[in-house]
């Protein structure tokens, strides 16, 4: 089988090309495609994350699909410029810790896809510097030439 890449201009016209049959399929972020999964127009064949996202419990992960090792989720985290003072940085993670613990902000983060984690700031710097390895290795192995 082959994969031909398709370029959108965003998820929301590739989606409703899905709905419409234009497309056999698409990778898309999990806010997009949710409300037409949950309205029966698309099937949900797999979650590319550790675990399954918690509004779309009957997606299985791409590891219960079948596909190991492939996880590509998106993430946000709050950065600054490298000087800034560590009391700053932990006043500023303990201002989004607390607002993790409140359930009107888990609720929303749930309805759009997100599995918030607020590990810290130095669980966070080692994500991203995982996450440069990785991709940069995919990179390498793809011969991609960064301009």
């Amino acid at each position: 089988t082959s994969i031909e890449y398709v370029a959108y201009r965003g998820s929301g016209p590739a989606a409703a090309d899905v709905v419409a049959g234009h497309l056999p399929y698409m990778w898309s972020v999990i806010s997009i495609v949710t409300p037409f999964i949950k309205a029966g127009r698309l099937k949900g064949l797999a979650i590319a994350a550790e675990r399954r996202a918690p509004n779309l419990p009957e997606v299985p992960t791409t590891a219960e699909a079948g596909l190991q090792d492939f996880q590509v989720s998106g993430w946000y985290g709050l950065v600054a410029p490298a000087k800034t003072p560590k009391a700053v940085i932990d006043r500023v993670h303990a201002a989004a810790a607390k607002a993790l613990q409140n359930e009107a902000v888990l609720a929303r983060l749930a309805t759009s896809g997100s599995l918030p984690i607020g590990a810290g700031p130095e669980a966070l710097d080692a994500h991203i510097r995982r996450e440069i390895a990785r991709w940069d290795k995919v990179l390498k192995a793809a011969g991609v030439q960064l301009k």
